[in-house]
């Protein structure tokens, strides 16, 4: 087997290394990269992550994946024959079928067995991350017993950085002046009133709430307002 199961200071090491990768991870790429050095440190088929957060999902998977959907198909992948069971931290289960995804080069990745583990937030997001093998039983079993924590802080810190590159995509989508402007609406003041509180021109304010619209495809104000509040983009907050 892979020195990994063999040496308790080599697998130490692999696994403050994972978790040093992850922390340098600035975006989705980054991360997909460092699933990769998870795939190959426990001798894994596939490693894919999926992650859900009203109409926006994100997959990613090493090796890569042909087609997104296949991915987004991941998250019901363990029903039916695949005869799912318990396991500390997340659900174990064996494949009837043995192909469980089709890599970019086109060829199947083979996952006799695995581990789907379910993390969520309370706005919603909700990821799934998948570990797949074609170990014999004798490896499973042992692979189980001595990595299923490091698999299940692997699959939460990967759910965090999604979340993280989520909440900064929501915060960079308005400029400054737009958040400030929107914002300002939200707690019921008026273009006039925003324009003497930025000290900038009733035009300007009206011009930065029109951009701010467009960007999030809402017909009017009250639309852009409850739509930035609902995703993150602004804060509840109360006039006083």
């Amino acid at each position: 087997m892979n020195q990994i199961y063999c040496d308790g200071r080599a697998t130490a090491e692999h696994f403050a290394g994972l978790l040093n990768d992850f922390s340098k991870a600035r975006g989705v790429s980054d991360l997909e990269d460092t699933l990769g050095h998870v795939l190959l440190a426990y001798n894994l088929q596939q490693v894919t992550c999926v992650s859900s957060w009203g109409e926006t999902n994100v997959a990613i998977s090493s090796p890569h994946i042909a087609f997104s959907s296949s991915l987004l198909q991941s998250q019901s992948a363990m029903t039916g024959s695949d005869q799912p069971t318990l396991a500390p931290g997340g659900q174990e289960f064996r494949r009837a079928r043995l192909n469980l995804f089709t890599d970019i080069s086109g060829s199947r990745r083979i996952g006799r067995m695995g581990l789907r583990f379910r993390l969520c937030e309370l706005d919603g997001m909700i990821s799934t991350f998948l570990a797949t093998t074609d170990f014999s039983e004798r490896e499973w079993e042992l692979m189980k017993a001595i990595y299923l924590r490091d698999l299940y802080v692997i699959a939460s810190i990967t759910h965090r950085k999604l979340v993280s590159f989520a909440e900064n995509n929501r915060r960079q989508l308005f400029s400054p002046r737009e958040r400030e402007c929107l914002q300002a609406v939200a707690v019921g003041r008026r273009p006039k009133q925003i324009a003497g509180d930025l000290q900038i021109s009733e035009h300007a304010v009206r011009l930065y709430l029109k951009r701010a619209r467009r960007k999030l495809g809402a017909r009017n104000l009250i639309e852009a307002v409850g739509k930035s509040l609902q995703d993150g983009h602004i804060e509840y907050l109360y006039r006083r």
